[in-house]
């Protein structure tokens, strides 16, 4: 079973169809003094042809700084009506 992990950006968008290695992986952040830093890891775990889509982990912070530190966990939710009453080709 292999895991592949992606740094990136709390504004970038990810989709369970995404493959990993199409985002820009972010290695550095810049931020003002007492401003909030958010961020997600996204990855993957699949085995040869199977992609596993749920599994439990824990996740461990560590520095000087996990104290401030708050994960929260985000899944794929699937919708079935993106649009309602809509014309095709409309806004």
């Amino acid at each position: 079973m292999a895991l592949k992990m992606r740094m990136s950006s709390s504004m970038e968008k990810w989709f369970i169809t995404d493959p990993i290695e199409s985002k820009k992986e972010k290695t550095e952040f810049t931020m003002f003094k007492n401003e909030r830093l958010s961020f997600q890891v996204a990855f993957r775990m699949h085995e040869e042809k199977t992609f596993v889509l749920q599994y439990n982990c824990p996740v461990v912070v560590g520095g000087s700084l996990a104290k401030y530190a708050t994960v929260r966990q985000v899944g794929n939710i699937m919708n079935l009506n993106p649009t309602y009453n809509v014309n095709p080709g409309g806004e």
